[in-house]
């Protein structure tokens, strides 16, 4: 069965967002044809929405951006879903394969892709954004992905880190890796989230610098206690005491972790 191409989309732009000129600057140097970059870090960082502010602004509009599944660990599925994002033939997946093949025909279209951009390139996406690549945990889909990093770079977005080799393309000066430390809020983007809240005296600045040092620029916990900042509470809880954040941490972090006794 063909696969759908809304599967291949970049995603929606959110309501409201914070303009970050620096980080997009990273990302604009790192993402060079022939160069991979990943993004690294856990839920909340904004990995997503940096990365798609970089295509609106470079007006990347031959983006394909797969969003990937946990069903998607499938090797027959991931690569007809490789080959829908290239814009090739993806029923050359169908049916059984043994698990040798795959190599050899993830090679084939990659090089169909690789002769038909010569040809034709402005039918054909220039970069590719893998999200959410923690989903694979299936070793034929990594070893997919690992390939097509080896063999055409492109950009990969994980929760975690991944759980494949990346040194390859990084001895080789192709691969970015920004994790954590490159995406939290400094204070002085923290100030400019709060700006409205700090302009209504909903909070004060030495609040703003406080809850910068305890969400250590974590941008989703911010955004959460922004949003309640601006309820009709008179009384605004400390971002410790924020049941929005608790609920971020309880089910976006820790739910795929059981307590042990």
């Amino acid at each position: 069965r063909d696969l759908p191409g809304h599967r291949i989309k970049v995603p929606a732009a959110p309501t409201d967002f914070l303009a970050r000129p620096g980080l997009q600057q990273t990302i604009a140097e790192a993402l060079q044809p022939g160069r991979t970059l990943l993004l690294e870090a856990p839920a909340g960082y904004g990995k997503t929405q940096a990365l798609r502010e970089w295509v609106v602004a470079a007006e990347a509009d031959r983006v394909a951006w797969l969003s990937i599944e946990s069903r998607d660990n499938d090797p027959r599925r991931m690569m007809a879903l490789l080959g829908l994002a290239l814009g090739q033939d993806q029923r050359q997946a169908q049916g059984a394969l043994q698990r040798d093949l795959y190599p050899d025909l993830l090679s084939l279209l990659l090089q169909r892709y690789a002769r038909e951009f010569v040809k034709n390139p402005a039918k054909l996406p220039t970069c590719i954004v893998l999200d959410n690549v923690h989903w694979l945990a299936h070793p034929d889909a990594r070893d997919l992905i690992e390939q097509l990093v080896a063999e055409l770079p492109e950009t990969l977005i994980s929760r975690e880190q991944v759980t494949f080799s990346t040194h390859s393309a990084a001895l080789s000066g192709r691969l970015t890796r920004l994790g954590a430390e490159h995406l939290r809020l400094s204070l002085a983007e923290t100030e400019a989230l709060f700006a409205g809240e700090l302009q209504q005296e909903r909070i004060r600045p030495a609040d703003v610098e406080q809850v910068h040092h305890l969400s250590e620029g974590w941008m989703t916990p911010l955004q959460l206690f922004r949003m309640e900042l601006q309820g009709d509470s008179d009384t605004p809880r400390t971002i410790l005491e924020s049941p929005s954040v608790a609920r971020f941490f309880r089910d976006g972090l820790l739910s795929g972790y059981s307590t042990v006794a």
